[in-house]
């Protein structure tokens, strides 16, 4: 008793999540670390089963983890540590990128899984660095991200590397599908609460060196670090599937949304201009095309 009264005081004062699951995926313990992380507290959680799907893991290929390569149902079959970068869903709605780490644990004889998870971006750079951006009045307000202004400024920035020293980048511009219908039925609070969602899921999907901000309206332009375009590929669509799986509260309503997105690479002859151009032209044809898909050329 006095070993597990222990464990749970250390596991209660790390600033990672932690959650613990018994053989049949039931959740026996939820920590502080993973209240602040998700917004779930431990009486919203404890005593569910994983397999709910409570926070929606999206693995960095698109894939729900739960349903499909679970890692704490991999750890407690094998008896094996996995190691995963996913996307959670907060209770918010908007998307959080997390380091995760489960592993087996015995505790008087019963089996047991221990899932250890934390965000996975720095969060004193990023911080540090929108508070620099708010004092210049380069954040759009509604969303706390970068504005047209400064994504301009940043994307000319990139293709002036690009052309001394081949800094290969990709533009991607998405929309909101269906926005005016949000807000036409559920008025322009609910619309506001979508963007923000949204604003919120770009900023935390953003790896080092990407910048993603509100280029107007319903419309927002990422400029990401990517080799080629089978890359640019990957990140555009992941990008897409996890949206897709977040969610905006508004009064009593869950609203749903998605996005179309156009994305292209940075080539020799490009002006801020040009690729911001092309790659409108092809989120265009997304929309074209059905809508919630990546179009890259």
């Amino acid at each position: 008793m006095f070993l597990e009264d222990a464990c749970t005081k250390i596991l209660d004062n790390l600033w990672e999540g932690a959650y613990l699951l018994d053989e049949d995926r039931t959740i026996v313990y939820w920590n502080r670390g993973a209240e602040i992380i998700t917004g779930y507290t431990q009486k919203e959680v404890v005593g569910r089963h994983c397999r709910d799907n409570i926070l929606v893991h999206i693995g960095e290929d698109g894939r729900e983890l739960c349903k499909e390569i679970c890692p704490a149902l991999i750890s407690l079959r094998k008896g094996v540590t996995k190691q995963n970068k996913a996307y959670l869903q907060h209770k918010k709605g908007y998307r959080v990128g997390v380091k995760i780490k489960t592993f087996p644990v015995y505790i008087q004889d019963k089996k047991y899984v221990l899932e250890l998870f934390q965000e996975s971006y720095d969060d004193y750079f990023v911080l540090n660095h929108f508070e620099k951006l708010a004092q210049s009045s380069l954040l759009d307000p509604l969303t706390g991200l970068p504005n047209r202004r400064y994504l301009l400024t940043k994307l000319e920035e990139n293709i002036n590397l690009f052309k001394r020293y081949n800094f290969s980048f990709g533009v991607i511009f998405l929309d909101i599908d269906n926005f005016k219908l949000i807000n036409d039925t559920y008025g322009h609070g609910a619309g506001d609460e979508v963007l923000k969602v949204l604003g919120k899921t770009l900023q935390n999907l953003a790896r080092k060196g990407d910048v993603f901000g509100r280029f107007g309206g319903e419309e927002f332009l990422g400029l990401v670090i990517v080799k080629g375009l089978k890359e640019l590929q990957l990140v555009a669509n992941r990008l897409r599937v996890i949206v897709e799986h977040s969610k905006a509260f508004y009064q009593d309503k869950v609203l749903r949304f998605t996005i179309s997105v156009g994305a292209t690479l940075v080539s020799p002859e490009d002006t801020s201009e040009s690729i911001v151009e092309r790659a409108d032209r092809l989120m265009y044809l997304a929309k074209k095309e059905g809508k919630n898909r990546v179009v890259v050329g």
